[in-house]
């Protein structure tokens, strides 16, 4: 019985591991070694809060026999800190396929992704997951008297399914589950974020982990022999990559008519099968093995004109050998055709060209979209003439979440090249070349706007990268007092050279701290 669990989890004390996550979670901190219990009621206590990086979304999972995050089933706490919403859920692995199954009545519940996106929060992973219980306000709630009671209730209700589920195994795994959302996380993901995250880069990350998860765990801070791993997997046909654009179509995606000079010398017309209808063909000669087609920039083209009929067989349950498999007839070939459970789908989708919210609704339910976000911290090593380069890029899209939204955020890659060369003359070439006319376009050169994100209204004006102009009174006459379209504005190439532009950015008491060591190197 659940009350068995939540006697033991009473007398861990586990509720106090809790609020120490959730206040971990709060910093910058990533260790766990030593901070939290090895077990947990006969189950092995994981706790992540990133691997290298911060996680946007820490957890902590409870793992039986045989089970790991990356290939499994567990209860899980997923803490969405931004929103500091703790969910315990009834967790699914994201990397592999687990082979159990959750009971078919807790497959009732909401999935976490479809909970998040009806309280308005913007969805970050671990969507397939299930819902357990819900703790909004975590941080306030943890210290509240009447936690401890809840949260062993709870969370013992849940180990109780989860031993039912781990000493049935053998049913369990005989039983089929289609549901649309689990599998999806598996077969159909789209990486998201603004320009310059590393949404492709990342694809040949996740790439590599469908197909090769044993090389690539070995190999995954080594990029040079990743790469060469993911051409050669290119090269034999089972990696294929794509870019949507607004002229791509379901002829150049599916199958489409295409003119050929035949034997009479007449013009002729075949059919012709498209880069999709390639790779499926393949999956369903070899079976055994796993195929990845990579779309790129998935949201630019007309997803509804390019996918066409596909859309609703690229679902998990209603792919091929599934119970809820579907068969079309192609309207060119007039092949019979579904889509094999072998072929895994991985889109990027630059949120600055259009937002998660305006995006295909049949494209939404069908795919688990996974965050991309700007990582300065992975800039912050980067020092040029006493700048830190990674507090100047999170201060500036701090200024450009509040003036706009974090869909137009400035991506950590654009200042990259700065880890090779950290140059004045580097960073100026970035700024001027990639910087300035993304933040024109953005703000559709509303200079007062972008004066703003550099901070230049707070510099002086031999250090400002944008400054306003007088217009010539002279091209109206006096009777015209008034610029006819507002106030003018000038870009001075020569301040990109200037390392207190830049500095003023974070702020401008930093160049007055700048002067203040130059003058006393002169003394």
């Amino acid at each position: 019985m659940s009350t068995d669990f939540e006697n033991l989890l009473k007398e861990t004390g586990f509720a106090d591991e809790v609020r120490r996550f959730i206040k971990q979670a709060q910093t910058d901190e990533l260790k766990t070694k030593g901070l939290y219990s090895d077990k947990v009621c006969s189950y092995k206590l994981k706790v992540s809060f990133g691997q290298g990086n911060i996680a946007q979304v820490p957890w902590i999972a409870f793992l039986g026999e045989g089970q790991e995050v990356s290939d499994g089933i567990y209860p899980v706490f997923l803490y969405y800190k931004t929103d500091d919403h703790l969910v315990l859920s009834y967790g699914i692995s994201e990397t592999k396929p687990p082979k159990n199954k959750w009971q078919n009545s807790i497959l009732q519940n909401k999935t976490v992704s479809l909970h998040m996106q009806e309280k308005g929060f913007p969805f970050k992973r671990y969507g397939s997951s299930y819902v357990a219980t819900v703790y909004e306000n975590a941080s306030k709630i943890v210290n509240s008297p009447s936690f401890d009671t809840i949260l062993y209730h709870d969370l013992g209700k849940v180990l109780q399914d989860y031993q039912v589920i781990l000493e049935s195994e053998g049913a369990v795994e005989s039983t089929p589950i289609t549901t649309v959302s689990e599998d999806n996380i598996m077969l159909n993901q789209i990486l998201y974020g603004p320009p310059g995250t590393g949404k492709t880069y990342a694809t040949v990350n996740t790439a590599l982990s469908i197909l090769d998860k044993d090389y690539y765990e070995t190999n995954q801070f080594n990029r040079t022999v990743l790469k060469k791993r993911f051409e050669k997997l290119c090269e034999d046909g089972f990696i294929n990559f794509v870019t949507f654009h607004q002229s791509f179509s379901y002829e150049d995606f599916v199958e489409g008519l295409r003119p050929s000079i035949g034997v009479s010398k007449q013009l002729e017309y075949h059919v012709e099968p498209g880069i999709f209808k390639k790779i499926c063909t393949n999956a369903m000669t070899s079976p055994s093995k796993r195929f990845v087609l990579i779309i790129d920039e998935i949201n630019r083209g007309n997803v509804s004109r390019i996918f066409g009929e596909l859309i609703t067989l690229i679902e998990t349950s209603k792919r091929k050998g599934e119970d809820e498999e579907l068969v079309t007839k192609l309207p060119y070939s007039k092949e019979t055709f579904s889509v094999p459970n072998n072929v895994y789908i991985i889109g990027t989708m630059n949120t600055a060209d259009r937002s998660l919210s305006g995006l295909d609704v049949a494209l939404r339910r069908r795919f688990i979209f996974r965050e991309t976000p700007p990582q300065p911290e992975l800039l912050a090593d980067i020092r040029i003439e006493g700048l830190n380069v990674g507090e100047m890029l999170a201060v500036i899209n701090n200024r450009i979440e509040i003036l706009l939204n974090a869909d137009h955020c400035l991506g950590h890659a654009y200042f990259l090249p700065l880890k090779k060369n950290p140059t004045l003359e580097q960073l100026s070439s970035i700024f001027k070349d990639q910087v300035i006319p993304l933040l024109q376009e953005y703000f559709f050169e509303d200079w007062q706007k972008i004066r703003w994100i550099l901070n230049d209204h707070r510099k002086n004006d031999d250090i400002c990268f944008i400054s306003p102009t007088q217009w010539d009174q002279s091209l109206f006459g006096s009777e015209v007092t008034e610029p006819l379209k507002g106030n003018t504005y000038k870009v001075n190439d020569n301040n990109f050279s200037k390392i207190e532009a830049y500095l003023g950015i974070i702020d401008t008491r930093l160049i007055s701290a700048l002067e203040k060591i130059a003058d006393e190197k002169n003394v």
